[in-house]
């Protein structure tokens, strides 16, 4: 009778949806919706052979089965639930992790370098922030990694914005450190930030258009106007298109320019090369010097140290 149950269960065990599991983002969770499905399996059949029976039999049996099938599954649902890392294996996530690590690690780093000027943080203060910043890197690595892996196949996954992500972040561990008036006074140079870097890059794009159509004045007035009304704030990438020279265009909706053009300016439009490199980090990669660990700000002290010694001379 042993054997024949054990049987039974490796029966109903090959059925789990395994599939499921590779998409689930909890294994655990996953592992117990399947085991629950096949733990309710020889109920429903103690059910069927004992129509006949009285109620409370029947429901004895379906307890004892359930007890009975749950003790023979609990192994294997241990064992994929400690040893099964489904991230560690998907070999095409992995491969991508260093690659968006590299490439969404500036957007930290510039980020931490504003805080680190704008605020006023002490020794104490500063690891809290600093892993606050590298978690929500982490973050979103990890899911642009399963998104570019094919991890999320099938799944209505949106696309992560990683400065985004790393901003909330940071802002977050500040509003849990800072007095509420150096919060105050973090969030008005946040907006003022904002502000420049919104009004740069239309000035950038203005710029662009302008030395590829030959607009006129009262067209660079009108659409800086056009352009500004529907900002948003990922377009602060335009920014980047400067490294590239004149080689490449900001993506900027049609409603928002065409309207503006004559018919041989929307014809060099309609020909221009139109990118978006809304997930370059934007700035170069800062070599730590130990200041987010606690340690005094070294760039700070070198120029004290050689006024002294200009005086000593």
């Amino acid at each position: 009778m042993a054997v024949v149950r054990i049987r039974l269960a490796i029966a109903a065990i090959l059925v789990i949806p395994f599939a499921s599991l590779a998409t689930a983002d909890e294994p655990k969770a996953a592992i117990a919706v399947a085991v629950d499905v096949i733990v309710a399996q020889p109920a429903q059949v103690a059910v069927e052979k004992a129509a006949d029976e009285p109620e409370v039999v029947v429901k004895k049996k379906k307890v004892r089965a359930a007890i009975a099938f749950e003790d023979l599954v609990a192994p294997l649902v241990q064992a994929l639930d400690g040893n099964i890392d489904l991230k560690a294996a998907d070999a095409q996530v992995q491969q991508w992790i260093p690659q968006f690590t590299e490439q969404f690690k500036p957007m930290l780093w510039t980020e931490l370098n504003f805080i680190r000027q704008t605020c006023d943080l002490t020794p104490e203060q500063r690891p809290k922030v600093k892993a606050a910043g590298d978690a929500a890197l982490a973050e979103a690595v990890r899911k642009m990694a399963e998104l570019q892996g094919g991890r999320n196949a099938g799944r209505a996954g949106q696309q992560p914005e990683p400065r985004k992500m790393i901003r909330a972040a940071l802002k977050q561990a500040l509003q849990e450190t800072l007095s509420p008036e150096a919060m105050e006074k973090f969030a008005d140079e946040l907006n003022l930030r904002a502000e420049r870097r919104k009004q740069a890059a239309i000035l950038s794009a203005l710029s662009r258009l302008d030395s590829a159509m030959c607009l006129t004045a009262e067209q660079r007035e009108v659409i800086e106007a056009s352009i500004t009304g529907g900002w948003k704030e990922q377009w602060e990438q335009w920014l980047v298109l400067a490294i590239y020279g004149d080689q490449y265009f900001p993506i900027i909706p049609d409603a928002l320019v065409v309207a503006h053009l004559n018919a041989d300016q929307k014809a060099v439009w309609d020909g221009l090369q139109k990118v978006d490199f809304g997930y370059w980090g934007g700035g170069a990669q800062v070599e730590e010097d130990g200041w987010w660990g606690g340690k005094p700000d070294v760039r700070a002290a070198k120029p004290a140290k050689l006024l002294r010694e200009v005086r000593a001379e």
